[in-house]
């Protein structure tokens, strides 16, 4: 387990997949790398074009990585 600020960082298998999940909660999130970020935000924004708020409710619990909190205010 490698501890990168307040992630916690497990390999976990997710549908015959091994991916690396922030265990911090006890429920597994999916450690998004930077290539993936923006695709992962813009999938989860042209949903219903939320706030920063109901955004943040969306993406906080299925995903993780670092400085995701400015990352998602910009």
């Amino acid at each position: 387990m490698k501890i990168i600020s307040q992630i916690k960082t497990e390999l976990c298998q997710i549908s015959d997949r091994n991916l690396v999940c922030d265990m911090s909660t006890g429920i597994p999130s999916p450690f998004v790398p930077n290539l993936y970020r923006k695709l992962t935000f813009s999938h989860l924004h042209n949903r219903s074009h939320p706030g920063i708020a109901a955004k943040s409710r969306m993406i906080y619990p299925r995903y993780v990585w670092p400085a995701m909190k400015r990352e998602i205010k910009t």
